[in-house]
C-alpha cells in the first residue's frame, strides 16, 4: 500500500536566505541622474504590444518598477517618466511605417547610431519622385501608366533592386512582381508629386505600389496608394533625365503649412551659412527662392558669390617670394 507524506510530517529544513541586493551606486547619485537612467527601462502601458500587436495592460513604469522600493515608487508617479514615455511613442509614431503594423518599434533606440539610422532612414527616406498635378487622397489608391524615360528608370530603380527586402524566405525574380498584388509584402515605396513641382519646403506623397506590370521597353502599369504626407527637406536632379530625387519628412496631416516650411527653410538656410559661408540673411533669400520655385538661379548666384570669394581670397594668400622681398 503506497503512503503519502503530507507536508506537515515532512522534516523542517530552513532555506538559506538570499543575500539583500542593494543599488549602493544607483542611491548615490542625484535624483534628476536616476530619473534619467529610469527613462530606459520606465516602459508604459501603451508602448507595449503582444504577438498579435494588441496592447498589454502590464507594463514596467506600472507593474515593477514600483514595488522595487519607495523611492522607486516616488518616481514612477512623477510626470517626468510619463512624459517622456509620451514623447517617445509620439515620436515613434512619427517613424513607424505606416503599412506594416508588425513593424511597430515599442522601445528607445538602442544606440545614437540606430535613432540616427531610425530618423534618416524611416523618418527623412531619400526616394525617387514622380511629379504630376493629381488630386491624391491619402490611403485611396490609384493607377498610372508610367512611360516617360525618367519614370521608365524609376520603376526599374524601386522595383528590380535585388536588394530590395520583400520579406523573409522570398526570392527577388521580374516574374514575381509581374501583375502581382503586394499589398501584403514590403513593396517598394517613392515620393509623389501631387502638386506638379518639387521644390524645397512644398510638399508630396509617401506613397507604396500596391500592383506593377513592367513591359519589355520598360514602361508600366502601377497601381499605388499614398501612405503619408511629406515635405521637402532635400532635392537632387538626376541628369541625363532629369529624375528627382527627394529626402523628405513625414509630417501628420494636421500641421500647419507655414510653420513646417519656415522650420525646412531655416533648417536649410543655416546648412548654407556653414557650407558656402555666407550670411544668413543670404542664406535665407536662396532658399525662399527655391520655394518659390526659382531654385536652380538662386542656387548659381549664390555659389557664383561663394567662388569669387575664393579667388579673391587666393589672390592675396602670401608667399615665400613675397617675404624676402619685404626683407631686401
Amino acid at each position: 500500500m503506497t503512503s503519502f507524506l503530507s507536508a506537515s510530517s515532512l522534516p523542517f529544513t530552513p532555506s538559506t536566505p538570499l543575500p539583500t541586493r542593494t543599488f549602493t551606486v544607483f542611491t548615490n547619485l542625484p535624483s534628476d541622474v536616476q530619473l534619467h537612467i529610469l527613462t530606459f527601462s520606465a516602459v508604459a502601458p501603451f508602448e507595449t504590444y503582444d504577438d498579435k500587436h494588441l496592447p498589454f495592460r502590464i507594463a514596467p513604469l506600472t507593474h515593477i518598477l514600483p514595488f522595487i522600493s519607495k523611492s522607486f515608487y516616488e518616481m514612477c508617479q512623477k510626470n517626468y517618466l510619463w512624459n517622456f514615455a509620451i514623447e517617445r511613442k509620439k515620436m515613434l509614431k512619427d517613424l513607424e511605417p505606416c503599412y506594416s503594423e508588425k513593424l511597430a518599434l515599442t522601445t528607445s533606440p538602442p544606440t545614437l547610431k540606430s535613432l540616427y539610422i531610425q530618423t534618416e532612414i524611416l523618418l527623412r527616406p531619400l526616394l525617387p519622385s514622380f511629379i504630376m498635378r493629381t488630386n491624391l487622397k491619402k490611403n485611396q489608391p490609384f493607377s498610372l501608366h508610367f512611360f516617360e524615360p525618367r519614370y521608365r528608370r524609376l520603376i526599374k530603380t524601386i522595383m528590380l533592386n535585388p536588394t530590395h527586402n520583400w520579406g523573409p524566405n522570398t526570392e527577388f525574380d521580374l516574374e514575381f512582381i509581374q501583375g502581382k498584388n503586394l499589398s501584403t509584402y514590403n513593396a517598394p515605396t517613392f515620393h509623389y508629386g501631387h502638386e506638379g513641382r518639387i521644390t524645397l519646403g512644398s510638399f508630396c506623397y509617401l506613397v507604396k505600389i500596391l500592383q506593377c506590370h513592367i513591359y519589355e521597353d520598360g514602361r508600366a502599369d502601377v497601381t499605388m496608394i499614398p501612405i503619408e504626407r511629406v515635405i521637402v527637406e532635400n532635392v537632387n536632379r538626376e541628369e541625363p533625365d532629369n529624375l528627382f530625387w527627394i529626402k523628405g519628412r513625414v509630417v501628420g496631416d494636421d500641421l500647419g503649412v507655414g510653420e513646417l516650411q519656415g522650420e525646412v527653410l531655416t533648417k536649410f538656410a543655416r546648412g548654407l551659412v556653414e557650407r558656402l559661408g555666407v550670411t544668413l540673411e543670404q542664406a535665407r533669400g536662396m532658399a525662399r527662392g527655391m520655394l518659390e520655385g526659382n531654385a536652380e538661379g538662386s542656387l548659381q548666384a549664390l555659389l557664383g558669390m561663394h567662388e569669387e570669394g575664393e579667388e579673391e581670397e587666393e589672390e592675396y594668400v602670401p608667399s615665400d617670394d613675397d617675404e624676402e622681398e619685404g626683407e631686401n
